[in-house]
């Protein structure tokens, strides 16, 4: 079994995205104060505890992937529309090669992780923005606010160029086709 680091290293980094989100909420909503939060990171720090979260950053990632797929069957035409053929695709699949086929599979990858950083953005501006005005925190809940903002719109422009970038692939096929029946 090969291991995808890519696809990996997407998945852990939207499950500790999400860890961070909900570690925010938590904080807001004065269930776990960020307080008892950080000592327990420092009396817990080692190897098996960050296996630990590795582990349970993986797990979220992948099941904010199913999120996910319901965002792109909701929004995905608000973000790019695809005018890709069956020529295209057939002539893709007939004639791409081995290393086409993975540097398409790593431009989906990351589109998918900045989808589901996108989809976190929301949830993250009111939990990060209500643990620290709640703090009397204001000018950092501004900044946060502005920087979680300009966030999501480097992730929308990104998954953008990485969705015309994946469709670019396949409809570059389509020229080969034409020569093939020449």
């Amino acid at each position: 079994m090969k291991v995808a680091i890519t696809e990996t290293f997407c998945e852990i980094l939207t499950g500790l995205a999400t860890i961070l989100m909900l570690i925010a909420w938590l904080d807001w909503l004065n269930i776990v104060p960020f307080d008892q939060t950080l000592a327990a990171a420092k009396a817990y720090s080692g190897f098996a505890t960050l296996t630990g979260v590795l582990i349970a950053a993986y797990l979220f990632g992948v099941i904010l992937d199913a999120f996910g797929l319901v965002f792109d069957r909701l929004f995905a035409d608000l973000v790019f529309s695809d005018n890709t053929t069956a020529d295209n695709i057939k002539g893709f699949w007939t004639n791409a090669n081995a290393h086409v086929l993975a540097y398409r599979d790593s431009v989906w990858a990351y589109y998918f992780c900045y989808r589901n950083l996108l989809i976190l953005v929301p949830p993250a501006l009111l939990g990060t923005v209500g643990s620290l005005w709640c703090r009397q925190l204001s000018g950092w809940a501004w900044f946060a606010a502005i920087a979680l903002i300009v966030l999501a719109f480097i992730l929308y422009f990104s998954m953008q160029t990485l969705l015309k970038l994946y469709y670019d692939i396949t409809r570059s096929f389509v020229p080969n086709i034409m020569k093939n029946n020449q």
